[in-house]
């Protein structure tokens, strides 16, 4: 059983439970372009667990360096909608912020519509509709299933990177789950480091 926690120490104990998890898993990448290390690789990553909300339960050091440590944040701004569309730097964050949170928001809006009583989904969906764009896109009514992806970060501390976005289920508890983002190519591998070790 994966072990819960407070956010002021969750990445530490978190970390030592998800290193096997994400040590299995593999890089696809074009020709072209160096791979990173896998067994480095798979130690050099930001992790997040996720409730059914998609509220943020428990990160590790190398997500808090590439996003932002949500201990910072108030608790009910601890979601990975409020992130992409209401914690300002995200917008540049993301290197394809549009099409990112298009998509995003489209899963959402599927879980969302399997539970039409909740009362915090209806929360998350009144403080979505406060920002203009995801009005508008959720007005749309379109859905979208999970993609593993590659997604392009341009971080103000290392420049550019590529991180592969995957998703674990949780299967001790039904509906939670983990997003890792694993460096795509040495560069990012070395970047995400940095910004761990602050090196």
């Amino acid at each position: 059983m994966f072990v819960k926690s407070q956010p002021p120490c969750a990445g530490r104990l978190f970390r030592k439970r998800s290193r096997t998890t994400a040590a299995r898993l593999t890089y696809r990448t074009a020709p072209q372009r160096q791979r990173a290390r896998p067994t480095a690789a798979a130690t050099v990553r930001g992790t997040v667990r996720l409730d059914p909300h998609w509220d943020l339960l428990a990160w590790n050091a190398g997500y808090a360096a590439l996003l932002t440590d949500p201990a910072r944040l108030h608790p009910k701004q601890r979601n990975l909608l409020w992130l992409v569309f209401r914690w300002p730097p995200a917008r540049t964050l993301l290197a394809d912020w549009e099409q990112d949170a298009r998509a995003l928001l489209g899963q959402f809006r599927s879980r969302a519509a399997r539970r039409p009583n909740d009362p915090r989904f209806a929360e998350l969906i009144g403080e979505l509709r406060s920002d203009g764009d995801a009005a508008r896109w959720y007005e749309r009514r379109e859905t979208a299933g999970f993609q593993p992806s590659v997604r392009r970060f341009r971080h103000p501390v290392v420049g550019e990177l590529r991180l592969r976005y995957v998703k674990l289920a949780a299967v001790d508890e039904p509906g939670h789950h983990f997003l890792a983002y694993l460096p795509d190519d040495r560069d990012s591998e070395d970047a995400l480091r940095r910004l761990q070790t602050g090196g």
